[in-house]
Order: C-alpha cells, then sequence, then structure tokens
C-alpha cells in the first residue's frame, strides 16, 4: 500500500506541474527548449500502462516513432589481436655433412623456388665417399669377371666346385658394400643421375648443394664463404607469407561463445581503412594465466602481402546470429531496476507500456523476444520522459522472483575456495624424437585430438639410415657364412674338413646374429614398427632395387592419446632426443586447485563432494570431489591448497581457466562427482 500511495502522490505532482507551467504560458514559450514547443498543461492522460497524448502534447515533447521489423541480427566480441607466421608456411634449412662454404647463392629478401640451390659446401666426407663407391665399383667388377670365369672353369671340370662358391660369396659381399655406398651418398642429397655420373665417368662432385624444400622469402641467412658449418646449424629461414594467422586474445569471460568456424574481420593500425575476412582454424587449448585470455587463431589469405608477422590490430567475432528476428532500436529501450520497456504506439496519441524480453545487440538495432510483434510502431524520442510518468521503477519485477541465498549460506558448506584448472601431470605428456635430425613433415595441427602411437611429425636421420645399413650388412654377412656352413656340413660328413675350421663359422655366424638382434632393437627404439623391421630384414644388397625397403625417416609418436596443447617446431628444423617437440594434454578430467582460508583448513578432508562454477561458464556447474590436500599451509597468504577433480567429457574447461569451489559436507548427501562437465552448446544461428 505504501508504493502504491506514493505512486499515486507521485502522478498527482507531475499533473500539478503541467498545470502550473499552463499559468506561466508566457514565460513557457520563452524558455521552450530548442526546436520544440513547450509542454502543454492539458493533453495528458494515464490509465493504468496507457497513456494518452494530444497533438499538441506530442509535438511538445518532440515525440518520434520507429518501426518493429523483421531482421538478420549479431552479436560480435571485438578482441585485440597480431599476426603471426603458421608453422607450415616457414622452414629451416641445413647441411647434411659437415663442411666448408664454398658458394653463396641467394642473399636475405631474395624469393626462392622450392628445390632452388641456395649454397655449396665444400666437405672431406663427401670426397671420401665418393671415393669409397668408385673403389667398391672397381671391386664388383673384378669379383664378377672371376665369378664368371670360374663358372666356366667348373662347367668343364677343370676347377672344384668349392672355389667357385667362394668366388660367388665373395662378389655377394662386394655388391652389398656397393649398396650401401651408394645408400650413403643418396642421405647426402645426390640424385640418381649425379651417382650414375660418378660412376661411368669417374667425375667426383666437389660440392654438396643446399637447397630449399619450400618455395618463399629469405628472411634469415647465416652462411658466409670459408665458413665451417655442421649438419646442427640452421643455415636459412624461408617463409611463405601468402597465409597468415590471426591470434585474438578473447577474454575468459567470452570463451564459451568461441566456436571454429566463425567469420572474423581484423583491422590494424598499419592498414587504415582496411579489413581482412577469415575463419576460426582452431583454439589453443590453455588460458594465459597473466592476461586471463585464451588465444583463437583465423586463418586469413595474404596473397597481397599486405600483412606482416608482428603486427598488431582488433578482430571482431561474428559469434551469434538471429535470422528474421524481431528488430528495433536501441533507443527506444526503457530500462529500469524492474526489467526492460517499449511504449507502443496502439494509435497516434495512445501508447501502451509494455514489458519486453531483449536478445542480441548489434550498432543502434536489438532483438526483442517478446512483448512486441512486427509492424508495431514504438516510441523512440520521448520515451524516458513518459516513462518518469508511468512509474516503471516502482512496478514488480518482470525477470521473476529474488534469487535464492548464494551456496555458502546452505547447511553443510565446509569452505568455499578461489582457484584455477590444472592438469595432474600423469595427464600432461611431452613427444621428443628419438635420434638427432632434421623435421621433414609435421602430420598434425594445434589443438587437434591425436590417439597413442599416432604419428606426429616424421624425422630425416643420417643415424637411421646409417643403423639400417649396418643391419643390412650384418645380416648378408651373417648368410654367407651360413651358406659356407652348410657346404662345410657336407664336407664335414664325409671326413673332408676338420671340427676347428666348423666352429670358428659358427662362433662368427652366432656373433652377427646377436649384433643383428640388437641393430634390430635399437630401430624398434627409433619407432620403427616390427612388420617394417621385418621388410627390411628380407632385403637383399645384392640386388640394386633392395634399398627401397629403407625407411626414410624416424615416427615421432604421442606417447598418450590426448590433445595438442602446443608444439614450436617447424619443418627443416634440427632436433634432438632431449629436445620436447609436442605437449599432449588428456583433458577427460581436470584438477581445480583452490585456496582455502585458514579458518577452514581443518575441516576439509579427502573425498568430500564438492561443487564448481567456472569464469568462462557461468552457466556451467561442474560436481566433483577433493582428492588431494596439501600438507602445508601457503606461508605469505595463509591459505591451503586444496584439488578438486572434476570430469570433463565435452573438454570444455582447458589449464588456467579461473574457478570458484564449494566444498560440502559428506553427512549432506550431496556428492555428485560422477556428473560430468557439461554445457548445452550455444546454437550460433536462430
Amino acid at each position: 500500500m505504501f508504493w502504491k500511495n506514493l505512486l499515486a502522490m507521485v502522478r498527482l505532482l507531475a499533473l500539478q506541474a503541467m498545470l502550473a507551467r499552463a499559468a506561466l504560458a508566457p514565460c513557457e514559450q520563452a524558455m521552450a527548449h530548442e526546436n520544440h514547443a513547450p509542454l502543454p498543461a492539458k493533453g495528458v492522460t494515464i490509465a493504468g500502462d496507457t497513456i494518452m497524448l494530444s497533438d499538441q502534447a506530442r509535438e511538445a515533447i518532440g515525440l518520434t516513432t520507429a518501426k518493429i521489423e523483421f531482421g538478420d541480427i549479431h552479436r560480435t566480441i571485438t578482441v585485440h589481436a597480431r599476426v603471426e607466421l603458421p608453422w607450415h608456411a616457414q622452414a629451416m634449412i641445413t647441411s647434411l655433412v659437415p663442411g666448408k662454404i664454398d658458394q653463396v647463392l641467394v642473399r636475405p629478401g631474395e624469393t626462392v623456388a622450392p628445390g632452388q640451390e641456395l649454397a655449396r659446401l665444400a666437405s672431406t666426407e663427401l670426397e671420401s665417399l665418393q671415393l669409397e663407391l668408385l673403389q667398391v665399383k672397381v671391386q664388383v667388377e673384378l669379383a664378377r669377371k672371376l665369378v664368371d670365369q670360374q663358372t666356366a672353369l667348373d662347367r668343364r671340370g677343370i676347377i672344384a666346385g668349392k672355389s667357385l662358391l667362394e668366388s660367388q660369396a665373395k662378389l655377394a659381399e662386394v655388391s652389398a658394400a656397393l649398396q650401401i655406398a651408394r645408400q650413403k651418398l643418396v642421405a647426402l642429397g645426390l640424385d640418381k643421375e649425379t651417382l650414375l655420373r660418378i660412376e661411368q665417368q669417374g667425375e667426383l662432385l666437389s660440392y654438396v648443394p643446399i637447397a630449399s624444400p619450400v618455395g618463399g622469402i629469405i628472411t634469415h641467412a647465416d652462411v658466409r664463404i670459408g665458413q665451417t658449418v655442421s649438419p646442427t646449424d640452421h643455415l636459412y629461414h624461408v617463409v611463405d607469407p601468402t597465409t597468415v594467422w590471426i591470434v585474438g586474445e578473447v577474454l575468459e569471460s567470452d570463451v564459451r561463445l568461441l566456436a571454429t568456424g566463425q567469420q572474423v574481420e581484423a583491422g590494424f593500425a598499419a592498414l587504415p581503412g582496411e579489413t581482412f575476412g577469415g575463419a576460426i582454424d582452431h583454439l589453443r587449448m590453455t588460458m594465459d594465466p597473466q592476461t586471463r585470455t585464451q588465444a583463437v587463431v583465423i586463418a586469413v589469405d595474404n596473397s597481397g602481402g599486405k600483412l606482416r608477422p608482428g603486427m598488431f590490430g582488433r578482430v571482431r567475432i561474428s559469434v551469434q546470429v538471429a535470422k528474421d528476428a524481431i528488430v528495433g532500436p536501441v533507443n527506444a529501450v526503457i530500462r529500469s531496476r524492474t526489467g526492460n520497456y517499449l511504449l507502443v504506439q496502439r494509435m497516434p496519441g495512445k501508447y501502451e507500456n509494455r514489458p519486453v524480453k531483449l536478445g542480441l545487440i548489434e550498432n543502434d538495432q536489438i532483438e526483442v523476444l517478446d512483448g512486441v510483434f512486427p509492424g508495431d510502431q514504438v516510441v523512440m524520442v520521448g520515451n524516458s520522459l513518459l516513462a518518469a510518468l508511468l512509474g516503471n521503477e516502482h512496478k514488480p519485477r518482470v525477470d521473476g522472483p529474488e534469487q535464492e541465498p548464494a551456496e555458502e549460506t546452505h547447511r553443510g558448506v565446509v569452505a568455499v575456495a578461489h582457484g584455477s584448472i590444472e592438469l595432474p601431470t600423469d595427464q600432461q605428456a611431452l613427444a621428443t624424437p628419438p635420434v638427432v635430425g632434421r623435421v621433414c613433415r609435421i602430420l598434425v595441427q594445434p589443438s587437434q585430438h591425436v590417439g597413442q602411437g599416432q604419428v606426429l611429425a616424421e624425422i630425416d636421420s643420417l643415424q637411421l639410415r646409417s643403423v639400417q645399413l649396418d643391419l643390412l650388412q650384418t645380416l648378408t654377412k651373417a648368410r654367407l657364412i651360413e651358406q659356407s656352413l652348410n657346404r662345410l656340413e657336407a664336407l664335414h660328413n664325409q671326413n673332408v674338413v676338420a671340427n676347428r675350421q666348423r666352429w670358428k663359422l659358427q662362433g662368427e655366424h652366432q656373433t652377427l646374429r646377436t649384433k643383428a638382434e640388437g641393430i634390430e632393437r635399437q630401430l624398434a627404439y627409433f619407432g620403427l614398427e616390427r612388420q617394417a623391421i621385418e621388410t627390411l630384414k628380407q632385403a637383399d644388397l645384392s640386388r640394386a632395387t633392395s634399398l627401397a625397403e629403407l625407411v626414410q625417416t624416424v615416427p615421432v609418436r604421442a606417447p598418450v592419446a590426448g590433445w595438442i596443447a602446443s608444439f614450436d617446431v617447424v619443418p627443416g628444423q634440427v632436433v634432438h632426443p632431449a629436445e620436447s617437440l609436442f605437449e599432449i594434454h588428456d583433458l577427460s578430467t581436470v584438477w581445480v586447485k583452490g585456496f582455502v582460508y585458514e579458518r577452514d583448513a581443518n575441516r576439509v578432508r579427502l573425498g568430500q563432494p564438492a561443487h564448481v562454477h567456472f569464469t568462462a561458464y557461468p552457466e556451467l556447474e561442474a560436481n566433483g570431489k577433493v582428492v588431494r590436500i596439501s600438507p602445508l599451509m601457503h606461508e605469505s597468504m595463509r591459505v591451503l591448497p586444496v584439488w578438486v577433480e572434476v570430469s570433463n567429457p565435452d573438454q570444455l574447461l582447458k589449464s588456467g581457466m579461473l574457478a570458484r569451489m564449494t566444498i560440502m559436507d559428506e553427512s549432506t548427501g550431496a556428492n555428485h562427482s560422477g556428473d560430468a562437465a557439461r554445457l548445452e552448446s550455444i546454437d550460433p544461428t536462430r
């Protein structure tokens, strides 16, 4: 009753003010607002939620209306951004052998094509390998002539069959050595035509060519004539700027609105008046603990070369669009503590005060979800004055009843703590290369899900080739000794050969077999599958096509299933076994680390249920339980670190997100730790 009486009094005072102004009409005419007539003393009638104005009153307040219509309206986020170079648009270039730079053929800033020669390297190792090839080539030719000669003599019965068998074994051995010598030169980058010219004409190549595997612009060159280099030195950096990434920093509170494929428009201070369109390629898997933002990556075509890595600007992300929505002007909305209203014109001079439910806002347009219909006319100018006369501030709330008290006032609450999400160490994994080599291929993308054992990248390694050739050479010798043993077994049965000679070969054969098994284990450690190793063991080095079975690259495999959280590697980069190439996160469950005040620390127990809310997802409540309590208080803040485990089947929760946990007493029966952290997805179109 008090509020109703007060409302009536306010309305009465307003009408009295109008009457008073009527008595001072000459003064009002003098004091009228520019371009508007003075407010009349008559012509204003209020009946409930309806207000009626005369023509003179509408003219006095300059009342105008606008039409409610159908239209599309977008919800957007504007964030700061920077330009980055994608990993696949660059390459590092190194030498395959140690040596000295003999010629430099390009300069920084020049554009190069794939396969173009950048420099030439003089190498004593190259010369040694070529000489070894020619020497073994001569040995093969001599061994083949000897076998041909002894074959003819054996057919005529002039020589013993043992001599022919020994010559054939020698030919097989030197043929294997020839294939290995060829493969060593191929590993240095020599093609078949160059090898054929070396073997047939004896012309030694005086340099190793250093070529670019990709096309692009040379941004860095660390080469000088006479400089000594090793295979671990990065000599050139080549980039292809035709595609760039724009990385936006989205506030934690807006993360829930993001999705891959959303359209983006970017602008940069260095390019005023120009915009660049693209779509979200992926979201990075962690929050920045300093800025409280999550990075969103947009792939943008940069064929014109205007965007340069390092530029800063702003991006506008269209996160939601309402198709054929009911829209009206933002200025027509009357906002008060009791709700939102529009003054709808029922006929000229008669206006109804309607509560409305609002949706998306774009520029000067707003979506109206409920309360008006297309074609309605709503008051734009003069609505605030009329709303004051209608007394919207004193109406019951249209948003519903008062909210329930905060959770921590409920019975059974043990403690309330603020904190952030982190991953247990057993759910984080690093993928490292098993050998020293160059990254020749990257097979995954950032934020991609990978399975355990999946190949993430391939490493081109001279060590891998050397170990495989060592295995083939060892197996070839073992086969030759096995053939000799078989012949000796037949002669031994005839008492022609002494046991000592047979035992010697058996010992050599067993030594070679043991060595081969050790090499096989080494190849398995490198990541080669058992089938590939078995195929390699069947290769016959006496055949020219035997080296086709060689595995050319070492795989870098995912040690666990999970999501690629980060990687900092580009094609051509030299990597070592101690170097981490990929970080993988298993996000099936996460820990929320909270800090309980000292006064509540003694009441926290392992296994107690907890409710967790997140800044990034206000609508989400996850249920978990206390899985870890620190044995030590935090010295400077006088709080106790406590960890709550939460299921995360949809991978919404990322490391670094802020959270608020409410730990409950077990006696309340509120343990819902099996409930998953799930959230209804936001429909991008309606």
